[in-house]
Protein backbone atom coordinates (compact mmCIF):
# COMPACT_ATOMS: atom_id res chain seq x y z
CA UNK A 1 0.00 0.00 0.00
CA UNK A 2 2.83 2.18 0.61
CA UNK A 3 4.63 1.50 -2.75
CA UNK A 4 1.13 2.72 -4.42
CA UNK A 5 0.93 6.04 -2.17
CA UNK A 6 4.79 6.30 -3.61
CA UNK A 7 4.33 5.98 -6.95
CA UNK A 8 0.89 7.72 -7.14
CA UNK A 9 2.74 11.06 -5.19
CA UNK A 10 5.70 10.81 -7.89
CA UNK A 11 3.30 10.26 -10.91
CA UNK A 12 0.95 13.31 -10.08
CA UNK A 13 4.68 15.26 -8.81
CA UNK A 14 5.85 14.62 -12.65
CA UNK A 15 3.02 15.94 -14.79
CA UNK A 16 2.41 18.58 -12.31
CA UNK A 17 5.51 20.47 -13.18
CA UNK A 18 5.52 20.73 -16.55
CA UNK A 19 6.72 23.71 -17.89
CA UNK A 20 3.65 25.91 -19.63
CA UNK A 21 4.06 27.25 -23.58
CA UNK A 22 2.65 31.23 -23.79
CA UNK A 23 1.62 31.58 -27.75
CA UNK A 24 1.59 35.52 -28.39
CA UNK A 25 0.40 36.24 -31.74
CA UNK A 26 0.77 39.59 -33.60
CA UNK A 27 0.06 40.93 -36.61
CA UNK A 28 1.26 44.87 -38.09
CA UNK A 29 0.17 46.49 -41.12
CA UNK A 30 1.19 49.21 -43.50
CA UNK A 31 -0.26 50.92 -46.15
CA UNK A 32 1.73 52.44 -49.45
CA UNK A 33 0.79 53.70 -52.63
CA UNK A 34 2.56 53.05 -56.07
CA UNK A 35 2.49 53.95 -59.99
CA UNK A 36 3.47 52.24 -62.77
CA UNK A 37 2.17 51.82 -66.76
CA UNK A 38 0.52 48.66 -65.81
CA UNK A 39 -1.71 47.81 -62.88
CA UNK A 40 0.05 44.97 -61.79
CA UNK A 41 3.56 47.36 -62.08
CA UNK A 42 1.39 50.05 -59.97
CA UNK A 43 0.27 46.85 -57.57
CA UNK A 44 3.66 45.85 -57.41
CA UNK A 45 5.40 49.17 -56.61
CA UNK A 46 2.90 49.63 -53.42
CA UNK A 47 3.65 46.78 -51.85
CA UNK A 48 7.22 47.38 -52.24
CA UNK A 49 6.71 50.87 -50.80
CA UNK A 50 4.71 49.41 -47.70
CA UNK A 51 6.96 46.94 -46.99
CA UNK A 52 9.99 49.49 -47.10
CA UNK A 53 8.29 51.24 -44.52
CA UNK A 54 7.62 48.14 -42.20
CA UNK A 55 10.87 46.74 -42.33
CA UNK A 56 13.36 49.46 -43.90
CA UNK A 57 14.69 49.55 -47.44
CA UNK A 58 18.40 49.72 -48.22
CA UNK A 59 19.40 52.12 -50.95
CA UNK A 60 22.03 52.15 -53.83
CA UNK A 61 23.41 55.01 -54.84
CA UNK A 62 25.90 55.20 -58.25
CA UNK A 63 26.31 58.72 -60.06
CA UNK A 64 28.42 59.63 -63.12
CA UNK A 65 29.21 63.05 -64.24
CA UNK A 66 31.43 63.14 -67.85
CA UNK A 67 32.42 66.64 -69.37
CA UNK A 68 34.33 66.38 -73.07
CA UNK A 69 34.96 69.41 -74.73
CA UNK A 70 36.49 69.68 -78.53
CA UNK A 71 37.76 72.32 -80.71
CA UNK A 72 37.93 72.95 -84.38
CA UNK A 73 38.44 75.83 -86.57
CA UNK A 74 34.10 77.03 -85.91
CA UNK A 75 34.42 77.17 -82.39
CA UNK A 76 34.39 74.89 -79.23
CA UNK A 77 32.07 72.70 -78.25
CA UNK A 78 31.13 71.35 -74.51
CA UNK A 79 29.59 68.67 -73.49
CA UNK A 80 28.16 67.55 -69.97
CA UNK A 81 26.68 64.07 -69.27
CA UNK A 82 25.61 63.36 -65.92
CA UNK A 83 23.71 60.11 -65.04
CA UNK A 84 22.24 58.30 -62.00
CA UNK A 85 21.12 55.36 -60.46
CA UNK A 86 19.36 54.35 -57.55
CA UNK A 87 18.77 50.78 -56.62
CA UNK A 88 16.62 50.38 -53.57
CA UNK A 89 16.19 47.03 -52.01
CA UNK A 90 13.72 46.14 -49.08
CA UNK A 91 14.52 43.85 -46.06
CA UNK A 92 11.36 42.33 -45.58
CA UNK A 93 8.24 39.98 -46.28
CA UNK A 94 4.30 40.54 -46.05
CA UNK A 95 2.00 37.49 -45.46
CA UNK A 96 -0.83 39.38 -47.15
CA UNK A 97 -1.94 42.22 -48.65
CA UNK A 98 -4.93 43.92 -49.46
CA UNK A 99 -5.57 46.39 -52.42
CA UNK A 100 -7.64 49.28 -51.44
CA UNK A 101 -7.98 50.66 -54.57
CA UNK A 102 -6.43 51.27 -58.22
CA UNK A 103 -7.01 54.06 -60.46
CA UNK A 104 -5.95 55.16 -64.06
CA UNK A 105 -5.24 58.50 -65.06
CA UNK A 106 -6.05 60.21 -68.32
CA UNK A 107 -2.35 59.58 -69.03
CA UNK A 108 -2.88 55.77 -68.93
CA UNK A 109 -0.68 55.59 -65.61
CA UNK A 110 -2.05 53.57 -62.78
CA UNK A 111 -2.38 54.50 -58.80
CA UNK A 112 -2.90 51.52 -56.68
CA UNK A 113 -2.99 51.84 -52.91
CA UNK A 114 -2.50 48.82 -50.60
CA UNK A 115 -2.29 47.50 -47.16
CA UNK A 116 0.11 44.85 -46.29
CA UNK A 117 -0.06 42.54 -43.25
CA UNK A 118 2.80 39.98 -41.24
CA UNK A 119 2.05 38.29 -38.39
CA UNK A 120 4.54 36.83 -36.36
CA UNK A 121 3.87 34.14 -33.51
CA UNK A 122 6.10 34.20 -30.24
CA UNK A 123 6.22 30.96 -27.99
CA UNK A 124 7.58 31.50 -24.47
CA UNK A 125 8.30 28.81 -21.75
CA UNK A 126 7.35 29.31 -18.32
CA UNK A 127 8.99 27.22 -15.62
CA UNK A 128 6.62 26.16 -13.11
CA UNK A 129 6.47 27.03 -9.34
CA UNK A 130 6.68 30.65 -8.17
CA UNK A 131 8.52 32.94 -9.79
CA UNK A 132 12.07 33.39 -9.09
CA UNK A 133 11.42 37.58 -8.91
CA UNK A 134 9.05 36.57 -5.83
CA UNK A 135 11.30 34.30 -3.72
CA UNK A 136 12.74 35.29 0.03
CA UNK A 137 16.57 35.54 0.02
CA UNK A 138 18.73 35.60 3.20
CA UNK A 139 21.09 37.66 3.91
CA UNK A 140 24.02 36.40 6.17
CA UNK A 141 26.34 39.21 7.46
CA UNK A 142 29.18 38.57 9.83
CA UNK A 143 29.23 40.09 13.29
Amino acid sequence: MKIIKILFLGLFLSLSLNAKVITTTSTKSSTGEGTGLTREDAINNAIIEAIGKMSGVSINSLKKSNTSVSTDNSGSNIQDNYSEQISKATKGRADTYEINSVEQDANGKYTANVTIFKTTTTKKYQAPGLSADNRRSITVFDS
